[in-house]
């Protein structure tokens, strides 16, 4: 009692020779102690984080809001689960992923279920930089927070902090000294990926973090967040299930050994429906226009439907977004069932898309001033933050192509000297596909012969309105603006090729046109496939729309809903979808194979440098077809 009197009363009573401390009234005593006597609440993270956590920023003052980022609500709920010790939780920069899995972390650890808890940062500067910014900054606009901190010399400082009723968090960085000899109830590792993989030759940060939690058995918790950071160490590594991280070391290579989840979003559209994981490469944009420009134009693309999807769409498919998780065979369930991966550990991976608090205009445009500069400069490191801290995403480098790899060196040496606009005696059908451009049509003829075998004979492109278009004399061609424009094509149903050798010309079989690109576009295309149609010749028309990803179709013909709200469903337009990486999968093969025969792609060395370009400029990822 004496003690806690000293305590209580004047604690530098001491100093003052021949005085005694204050008087101190008991109940005043007992009001202190009373936290200490309180059994835990029956409350997990996130509701203590509604209850109790108190956000102040310059953007916005008042209570923790889940419905802000919904995709930290099951990692902030299964923090108190008994069934994982350890939990993952990789993700790009604005996503506030640290408040919630470590500042309310830690808020719970104090007011709910007090216990001793020990947050490792990066370096011991950042680590003392998190207290001033982050941590006193919650205690100081949290008033439970604030009226539990024991704020003496010992209770209060850059390292430390202890509150009343027993709780007491820790701040360090990553040495053998921080990470040894101690047990911890709870313990983070904050921006994972920034740290040294080998401490002092005992191990990773996680590996020797894991060990302090364990005498807690199933109430400890170890916890690690950050973005991805660490490079692909192999660039040939194909996915063994759906959700497998590629080969990293650091926070990819720990999500790996848990139960692997994914944020997936629902297609809005009525007619799709579909789930979806949003990364980055279903953001769409224009690739000819400056970079500022093409970021505002930005859109998602579902891979499911291949429909549009814009940017204030975004906060909602969050509320209705879901996280999966893997079982030991590969399927996808939430973290409820029961055939989730056995693993003590629970895994998290959010791409920069689904991020709260950055826009995909941001993450476009910084994406665009990357390539910009790599390409000037041939200095990857913008390029590698971007990918990094804004898409949540691990980076691979530039490598030297393998064998596997196109390069336009090994086309041109394989090219050869065959005319242009001449189909090849074994050609037995044509066909001509069409791309849509800002202020073009680009097509390209192939020549089939048997087996699949094929000959590029010609490429060309539409650049002038026709004779009957509004203001087509003062004008460029504009697809997404004008149905009179796409007459155009009209010249190429006719078309005739001559077959070497035989005396007779072959007109395309089949002409395949996007049918995708730029607002308005859509709406045009299915214009003039109904055109078509009345003349005869849908069947000789046909649109497409390429997806991204690896689907269990090559492509397969379906009739879409137009994205835009209050539109007639087009159940008459057959639209040819493709699966582009697939695809891309086997024309690449046809282009490396040497050897005349079924499925082998010819070039004419005649053909202009562009197309060799082109055929050449993406490569094959472990996430799929992404430019080199």
């Amino acid at each position: 009692m004496g003690a806690i009197l000293m305590k209580l009363g004047r604690p530098n009573y001491w100093k003052e020779k021949g005085k005694l401390p204050d008087y101190c009234l008991s109940n005043t005593v007992l009001n202190e102690s009373l936290p200490s006597a309180q059994p835990p609440m029956r409350m997990n993270v996130e509701e203590a984080a509604t209850k109790y956590r108190r956000i102040a920023s310059p953007s916005y003052r008042g209570p923790w809001r889940n419905e802000d980022a919904p995709y930290l609500v099951e990692p902030m709920q299964m923090q108190s689960s008994r069934r994982y010790t350890g939990l993952i939780f990789a993700g790009p920069a604005r996503s506030i992923k640290a408040e919630a899995n470590i500042g309310n972390a830690l808020l719970h650890g104090v007011l709910c279920n007090p216990r001793a808890m020990k947050l490792i940062h990066m370096t011991e500067q950042s680590a003392k930089e998190f207290t001033i910014q982050k941590l006193d900054a919650m205690i100081d606009v949290c008033p439970e927070l604030k009226k539990r901190l024991i704020t003496t010399k010992q209770g209060d400082t850059l390292t430390q902090k202890r509150f009343r009723g027993g709780a007491r968090i820790s701040i360090g960085w990553p040495t053998k000294s921080q990470l040894s000899g101690t047990d911890w109830a709870w313990i983070a590792l904050c921006d994972y990926d920034k740290m040294t993989m080998d401490i002092g030759g005992e191990g990773t940060p996680w590996a020797m973090a894991r060990k302090r939690v364990q005498a807690s058995m199933s109430q400890g918790m170890c916890v690690a967040e950050g973005s991805p950071g660490k490079p692909v160490l192999d660039e040939t590594w194909k996915a063994e299930t759906l959700h497998e991280a590629p080969p990293c070391e650091g926070i990819l290579a720990e999500f790996n050994t848990g139960t692997r989840g994914w944020w997936y979003w629902t297609c809005p559209h009525s007619d799709c429906g579909e789930k979806f994981h949003p990364e980055f490469d279903l953001l769409s944009y224009p690739d000819d226009l400056p970079a500022g420009e093409a970021a505002q134009q930005t859109v998602m693309i579902c891979p499911c439907c291949g429909q549009s999807i814009p940017p204030k769409a975004k906060y909602d498919l969050n509320l209705g977004g879901q996280w999966l998780h893997e079982t030991g065979s590969g399927i996808l369930v939430p973290i409820e069932h029961d055939d989730v991966r056995e693993t003590d550990t629970v895994s998290y991976w959010l791409r920069g898309p689904a991020a709260a608090f950055q826009t995909w205009q941001e993450m476009v445009l910084r994406y665009l001033n990357a390539l910009e500069h790599r390409e000037k400069t041939d200095e990857e490191k913008p390029l590698r933050t971007t990918v990094n801290v804004d898409q949540g995403e691990p980076f691979l480098a530039n490598a030297g192509a393998d064998e596997d790899e196109l390069t336009v060196e090994k086309l041109k040496a394989k090219a050869e000297d065959y005319p242009l606009k001449i189909a090849p005696a074994a050609t037995r059908f044509i066909t001509i596909q069409i791309d849509v451009q800002k202020h073009s049509f680009v097509g390209q003829v192939d020549a089939w012969g048997p087996g699949l075998e094929r000959w590029l004979i010609h490429r060309f492109e539409l650049h002038t309105p026709p004779d009957h278009a509004p203001g087509f004399e003062d004008r460029a061609l504009d697809p997404a603006g004008y149905i009179e424009d796409w007459d155009v094509l009209l010249d190429l149903f006719d078309r005739q090729y001559e077959v070497e050798g035989s005396g007779y010309a072959l007109k395309a079989h089949r002409i395949s046109c996007d049918s995708a690109g730029r607002d308005g576009v859509t709406d045009r295309a299915y214009a003039f496939w109904r055109k078509m149609k009345q003349a005869g010749r849908g069947k000789q028309f046909q649109l497409v729309k390429g997806v991204p990803g690896d689907k269990p179709f090559r492509a397969k013909i379906i009739f879409p809903e137009s994205a835009a709200p209050g539109r007639k469903i087009a159940k008459d337009i057959p639209l040819l979808q493709i699966t582009t990486d697939r695809v891309k999968g086997a024309v690449a093969a046809s282009l490396l194979r040497l050897e005349a025969g079924p499925n082998c792609y010819h070039l004419s060395s005649q053909l202009p440098d562009t197309v060799f370009d082109e055929l050449c400029a993406e490569r094959s990822t472990p996430t799929g077809w992404k430019k080199k």
